[in-house]
């Protein structure tokens, strides 16, 4: 068991707080249902979450396909494997379009 599991388990109000928040940020924002469906696996596959194999299961309940997930996979491999925005590696080269800026 982890610290935050043994932390949750010890405090049931706590856990309640965070479930509600979870469904809460999964059902509203900004992003429709898809784009949220899209994050979560991203995020999943980025941080390896312990869940992973139900994260995927969710997200082709809703909608999203095979190759999609292979996509945000390959995705997530990359951006671990390499230096954001490095070409070939090699850190001098921009992979994301010139345009692209922060906020």
């Amino acid at each position: 068991m982890t610290d935050f599991e043994l932390l949750l388990s010890a405090t049931p109000g706590f856990q309640r707080r965070i479930a509600e928040l979870r469904d809460s940020v999964l059902r509203e924002g900004p992003l429709d249902p898809r784009g949220r469906s899209l994050a979560v696996v991203a995020v999943a596959l980025a941080t390896q979450h312990p869940a992973l194999n139900e994260v995927l299961a969710w997200a082709k309940q809703q909608g999203l396909v095979n190759e999609e997930i292979g996509h945000l996979a390959a995705i997530a491999s990359a951006l671990k494997a390499t230096h954001f925005g490095a070409a070939n590696g090699s850190g001098g080269g921009s992979a994301q379009p010139e345009s692209a800026t922060c906020c």
